[in-house]
C-alpha cells in the first residue's frame, strides 16, 4: 500500500504572498496531471564543463546536485524549493558553503500552464545568479507539448534562449510516452550577449556569429501527466581550428528524475520581481573592496600626477565611485578644494551610471555651480546609460518644467527610452509613468506657441515623447496639434514625426481617420501630406495600402506623387531583412505601379533604398533616405539618412541623421542671385530651374480649363 504524507515547510523570510499572483489566469489541459496540494520531488544533477579536445586530456568543470521539490499551490501558479544541495565539483572561487546556503534559502514562485513555464516571481533577496540556476531547473521541468501522443515543432522559451523546438514522438510503453527534443541552435534569441559597456547598443546574439557550432538535445519521458526525466546534453564547439569533436568544447549536461509525490504545501516567497523564463544577463561591474579611502587617494595624488598616468587613475575613479554611497560621494565632492581636481571628479561623474551618481548630479546641477555646457554634458551622457533603474527616473523627472534645458529632455527621454526597452509594460511602472506625464503637461492643449524659441522647445519635448515611444492621455493632443493649421509648420511635422514612433502610428490608424483625412488633403502643405503617409505606412493595413494606391491614380501634386511611388517601388524590389520592411513589402504585393510623376531628383520629394542581404552569411544592410520637398519652395525642406546592419539575426541601426530648413531661400539668393555677392551665371541658371516649376505643378489640362473661364487674365508663367 503506497501512504502520502503531509508535509509544509515554513520556507521564506518576511509575510508571504499568495502563490496565484504569479500567474492568474491559466487555460486548462487534459495532458497534465499535476494535483494541486501535492509536491512533486525530483533530483536534479547539472555540470558544465570545458576543454581544449584532441590536444589536452584537462579541462575545467562545474558541477552540482540537489533535491527540487515542486508544490502545486493552484492550477495556474507552483513553487520551486531547492534543498540537500552539494557540490560535486567546484572551482577554486566558488565559496561552497555560501552557494549552498543562497541556493536553498528562498524559495522560487513560477506560473505554470499546459507544460510553460510562463512566468517567474522571484524577490530580490536572491541574487541574480541564484535566480538563474534556478530557472535551469525550471527550464528541465517545462514540457512545451500540446499533445502527450504527436510530434509537433514549437517556439520554446528557457534558459537557453528563444528557440525553435522540434518534439519527436518515439512511442509509448507501459504508460510512458517518450521525446526526443532537439533546439535550432541557430534559431536562438536572447540566449548570449557580446556585451559592451561604453555606448547604449543592442547586445550582440553570439550564438548568431559564425565561430561557434551549438547543439541542444534532451530525452524526455512522461508518465501520467508528469515529467518522469529529463536528460539534457548541450555543447558548444568553437569552429576555427577544430574539427568535429577535436577543438574548444564547452558542455552543459542536466539531468531532472521524478522520485516521489507527496501531500504538501510549499509556502510562497514574498515575489517582488516577475520575468519570463529566460537567463536575465548581470553586467553590473564592481571591485571587490568598495572603499572611500581608494578613491580619497586618487584625488589626493591627481594634482601632482603625470599627465601619461591619468587616463588609468580615471578608470580606476570611475569603477571605485560606483561602489559608494550617496552620502559618501556629497562628502567627498564637497570637499575637493583644487579645482583641476574637482573637473576631473565632474568629468567621470556622468560615467558612473548609478543611482548615486545620478542623485549627486541632481545636487550640483540644482546648486547652479556648474557652466551649461558641462550641464549639457551631463544630461547628453543620459542616452548612454545601459541599464536604468527606477530610482533613476525618480531624481531625473524633477527637471521635467517649462524652463528644462533642451539636453534635459532629450537626455532624461533617451534614458526612459532605454529603460522601456529592458522592462516590459513600463508605462504601468509610477516612475516612468510620472516622467511621461511631465513631458504629456509641457504640450499644452494643443502645442500652442507664441514665438521661435517656445516652437524650439515644443519640438523637443515632441522629441522627447518620440524617444520614449510612449504615452498616456496625449493621443487626442497630439491629434489637435497636427490639426492646428495656426501651429507652425515645424511643429505639425514633429507630432507627425512623433506618432511614426513605435505603436503610436497604429494607435492612431486604428479607429481614427485623422491622419488619413490629412495625408489626402490636397490643400495642405505636400511637406505635411508626405510625413502623414510615411505615419501611416509604419502601421500599414490593406485598407491603407488600398488608400494609397487609389490616391496614387488620382493625385495631381507631383511633389506627393512622386515620392509615395518612390517609397512604395523600393519596398517591393526592397532585399531588407528589416521586420517592418518585408511586412509592407508583403502587404503591398507585386503589383506593377504605373510611374506618371517627374521624379526628378533636384525638384521633387522621393524616397531612396538600397539594401542587400547575403544569406550564406546572415550579414546585410539597408541604406535608406527620404528628401522632402514643399511646393512653396523651391529648396528642400528635409532630408534624412538612414544606416541599418543586419548582423546574424540582430537589426542595428548604426545612424540615423536628418536636417530641416526654412527661409532660407532669400538667403541663397542674396548670395548667388543675379544681384548676389557671388553671381555666377551657372548657379543663377541652376536655380532658375529649381524655381520654375509652379507652385502645385498642375497639368495644362487643368490651366486650359481656367484659360477658358477666365480668358487671357490667366498666364502660363
Amino acid at each position: 500500500m503506497k501512504f502520502l504524507i503531509f508535509l509544509s515547510i515554513p520556507l521564506c523570510l518576511g509575510s508571504p504572498v499568495a502563490a496565484e499572483e504569479c500567474l492568474q489566469h491559466c487555460s486548462a489541459s487534459s495532458n497534465w496531471g499535476y494535483s494541486v496540494g501535492n509536491i512533486y520531488n525530483y533530483d536534479y544533477l547539472a555540470s558544465t564543463s570545458s576543454a581544449m579536445k584532441g590536444t589536452s586530456d584537462e579541462e575545467s568543470s562545474v558541477a552540482f546536485r540537489a533535491r527540487a521539490h515542486i508544490g502545486v499551490a493552484t492550477p495556474c501558479n507552483f513553487v520551486l524549493k531547492l534543498d540537500d544541495v552539494e557540490m560535486v565539483k567546484t572551482a577554486e572561487s566558488v565559496d561552497d558553503t555560501a552557494f549552498i546556503v543562497a541556493l536553498q534559502q528562498n524559495t522560487l514562485n513560477f506560473g505554470f500552464e499546459n507544460g510553460r513555464v510562463r512566468a517567474v516571481c522571484s524577490t530580490t533577496n536572491d541574487p541574480l545568479w541564484v535566480v538563474n540556476l534556478k530557472k535551469g531547473v525550471l527550464s528541465a521541468f517545462q514540457q512545451s507539448l500540446s499533445s502527450l501522443a504527436m510530434s509537433e515543432n514549437v517556439t520554446e522559451t528557457d534558459v537557453v534562449g528563444r528557440c525553435d523546438t522540434q518534439y519527436t514522438a518515439l512511442g509509448t510503453a507501459w504508460g510512458k510516452s517518450s521525446f526526443k527534443k532537439i533546439k535550432d541552435m541557430h534559431s536562438c534569441t536572447g540566449n548570449q550577449a557580446l556585451y559592451q559597456y561604453a555606448l547604449n547598443l543592442p547586445d550582440i546574439n553570439i550564438q548568431h556569429l559564425p565561430l561557434l557550432l551549438s547543439s541542444h538535445e534532451c530525452d524526455v519521458t512522461i508518465s501520467d501527466g508528469k515529467l518522469e526525466r529529463n536528460e539534457c546534453q548541450e555543447t558548444h564547439r568553437f569552429k576555427p581550428f577544430s574539427n568535429e569533436n577535436s577543438g574548444a568544447i564547452t558542455s552543459v549536461t542536466q539531468t531532472l528524475a521524478l522520485v516521489d509525490e507527496e501531500i504538501g504545501h510549499l509556502e510562497p516567497c514574498s515575489s517582488d520581481t516577475k520575468t519570463d523564463l529566460a537567463f536575465v544577463h548581470d553586467h553590473k561591474r564592481t571591485d571587490k573592496t568598495p572603499d572611500k579611502s581608494f578613491v580619497d587617494d586618487i584625488l589626493e595624488n591627481h594634482p601632482t600626477v603625470e599627465n601619461s598616468h591619468l587616463p588609468g587613475m580615471f578608470n580606476k575613479l570611475v569603477y571605485y565611485l560606483r561602489n559608494l554611497k550617496h552620502s559618501q560621494m556629497v562628502n567627498i565632492y564637497y570637499n575637493i578644494k583644487n579645482k583641476r581636481t574637482k573637473k576631473f571628479f565632474e568629468d567621470a561623474l556622468p560615467l558612473l551610471k548609478t543611482d548615486a551618481g545620478i542623485s549627486l548630479m541632481r545636487d550640483v546641477i540644482k546648486s547652479g555651480q556648474l557652466s551649461n555646457d558641462i550641464v549639457d554634458n551631463w544630461f547628453s551622457s543620459l542616452a548612454f546609460y545601459k541599464n536604468p533603474s527606477r530610482s533613476m527616473l525618480t531624481v531625473l523627472s524633477t527637471f521635467i518644467d517649462q524652463d528644462a534645458p533642451y539636453s534635459a529632455l532629450l537626455g532624461i527621454s533617451g534614458l526612459a527610452s532605454t529603460f522601456c526597452s529592458s522592462n516590459k509594460n513600463c508605462i504601468e511602472i509610477a516612475e516612468m509613468k510620472e516622467v511621461l506625464t511631465k513631458f504629456e503637461v509641457l504640450l499644452g492643449t494643443s502645442c500652442e506657441t507664441g514665438s521661435q524659441d517656445e516652437d524650439d522647445r515644443m519640438v523637443l519635448v515632441l522629441k522627447g515623447l518620440r524617444n520614449m515611444g510612449q504615452m498616456i492621455h496625449s493621443k487626442a493632443v497630439l491629434k489637435r496639434c497636427y490639426q492646428t493649421k495656426s501651429n507652425s509648420m515645424l511643429v505639425r511635422v514633429a507630432v507627425i514625426e512623433t506618432i511614426r514612433k513605435w505603436q503610436l502610428a497604429c494607435q492612431f490608424s486604428e479607429n481614427d481617420d485623422g491622419l488619413v483625412r490629412l495625408f489626402k488633403d490636397k490643400q495642405e502643405d505636400s511637406e505635411l501630406r508626405i510625413n502623414a503617409y510615411l505615419a501611416l505606412m509604419t502601421c500599414p493595413t490593406e485598407q491603407i495600402i488600398d488608400t494609397v494606391k487609389k490616391l496614387l491614380k488620382e493625385e495631381e501634386v507631383n511633389q506627393v506623387g512622386s515620392f509615395i511611388w518612390t517609397h512604395m517601388t523600393n519596398l517591393q524590389e526592397s532585399r531588407s531583412k528589416i521586420g517592418g520592411k518585408l511586412f509592407m513589402k508583403r502587404i503591398i504585393g507585386s503589383e506593377f505601379l504605373q510611374n506618371k510623376w517627374n521624379t526628378d531628383v533636384r525638384k521633387f520629394s522621393r524616397n531612396f533604398e538600397a539594401s542587400q542581404f547575403f544569406n550564406d552569411y546572415r550579414v546585410g544592410g539597408t541604406v535608406e533616405s527620404n528628401l522632402i520637398f514643399s511646393e512653396r519652395s523651391y529648396m528642400p525642406r528635409s532630408a534624412m539618412l538612414n544606416l541599418t546592419l543586419s548582423l546574424f539575426g540582430e537589426n542595428v541601426n548604426l545612424v540615423e541623421v536628418g536636417a530641416r530648413i526654412e527661409g532660407f531661400e532669400n538667403m541663397l539668393e542674396d548670395m548667388f542671385g543675379p544681384e548676389g555677392y557671388f553671381r555666377e551665371d551657372t548657379v543663377n541658371d541652376f536655380l532658375k530651374t529649381l524655381s520654375s516649376r509652379n507652385k502645385r505643378d498642375i497639368k495644362d489640362s487643368k490651366l486650359n480649363k481656367l484659360k477658358e473661364k477666365f480668358g487671357s487674365q490667366v498666364k502660363d508663367d
